[in-house]
Order: structure tokens, then C-alpha cells, then sequence
């Protein structure tokens, strides 16, 4: 099985990455070969695509991964070059390997559905992989084409992970990690 995993170099993307290369390497056992190809680009520049299936070959599976959540600020305020998509993998990834059983994985978020101010460019990202991949479904089906948008869970690495939850703005999650003691001895029904 070929897989492709965009921005896998860091973050759930590498723990993706990794964990399948350490399923190809059961695979050994079985005769498979195992080839990793590590190639640094821009997912938004058509170029780069091509010159990444070309070096990919024939692929089985497209891991969507590739993303970042933009310094906040409101959309006037945003840097065009932050809004990004999976269109150009998918796209490339679909012209190559279209014709036999595929399967695209695109990473989403619990976030698509929710509406801070600030993170306009993550959720409304997030928001346009969950539709994409209706239409991926709904267009390729026919073809063998798997398709599933995902969410992952919330990082332990994530600098605001109480703010996210249930929409608190940060001076709320502030207040909680403040009192995080006492909400642990005390249990959920304080």
C-alpha cells in the first residue's frame, strides 16, 4: 500500500506518518518493500504538487494533514497567504491514480462548527474539508474512491485546549487552569 501524508513532518501529521511506516515495516514480514519520502514543499503551489506525485508514483491512499492554525486576528486584519486548502493534493492525487480503489483521509475538526473570533481562517478551512469531502464522495464514489473527513481529538500540546472547549474565551480558561486543583479533588460536581 503507497500512502501519502501531507505535513507530516510535525504534529499529528509525523504521528501519522510514522505510524504507518511502522505498518509497512510489520509488512516486511510479508514481502512488501518499504520506501519513506520526505519532501518539503508548499501545498498550495501547483508545482510543488506535481513535482510531489511525480516523486510519490502510484498512490493508494491521500492523508490530507497539511495545515496550521493562523495568528488570531478578525478577517480584515488576515494574511491572505494563511487561507490555504487540500484542493491541489486531491486534485494531483486523483489524476494520478484515478481508476483502480483509492481512499482520501482529510484531517477536519470539531472546530468546524463552532465561531470564535479570530480563527476565522482555521474553522472556515476545516468547514470547507468537511463539504469538499461530500463532494469528493458524492463525485468519485462510482470510481472506488473512499472518502472521510475526520476529527482528530483535541493535542495535549495545544495552548488552549480549555478554551476550546464549549467556546470559552481565553480569560474563562484562564479562571479554570487556575482552579484546576480544586475542580480535580472536588470532581465534576462542584
Amino acid at each position: 500500500m503507497a500512502v501519502l501524508v501531507t505535513g507530516g513532518g510535525r504534529g499529528l501529521g509525523r504521528s501519522i506518518a510514522v505510524t504507518f511506516a511502522r505498518a509497512e515495516t510489520d509488512w516486511r514480514k510479508f514481502g512488501k518493500e518499504v520506501e519513506v519520502i520526505l519532501l518539503a514543499g508548499d501545498i498550495t503551489d501547483l508545482s510543488f504538487n506535481e513535482r510531489l506525485f511525480e516523486t510519490a508514483g502510484e498512490l493508494d491512499v491521500l492523508i490530507n494533514n497539511a495545515g496550521s492554525i493562523e495568528t488570531r486576528h478578525r478577517i480584515h486584519d488576515s494574511d491572505p497567504e494563511e487561507w490555504w486548502g487540500i484542493y491541489l493534493p486531491t486534485r494531483e492525487f486523483l489524476r494520478r491514480n484515478l481508476g483502480r480503489p483509492l481512499t482520501i483521509s482529510s484531517t477536519s475538526s470539531i472546530l468546524s462548527a463552532n465561531t470564535i473570533p479570530g480563527y476565522s481562517v482555521y474553522y472556515s478551512s476545516k468547514s470547507l474539508i468537511n463539504r469538499f469531502t461530500e463532494f469528493l464522495h458524492f463525485e468519485y464514489q462510482q470510481d472506488g474512491v473512499r472518502t472521510v473527513a475526520y476529527h482528530p481529538g483535541i493535542s495535549k500540546k495545544s495552548k488552549d485546549i480549555v478554551g476550546y472547549c464549549n467556546g470559552l474565551q481565553r480569560k474563562d480558561a484562564d479562571e479554570l487552569l487556575a482552579k484546576k486543583e480544586e475542580i480535580v479533588q472536588k470532581g465534576l460536581q462542584a
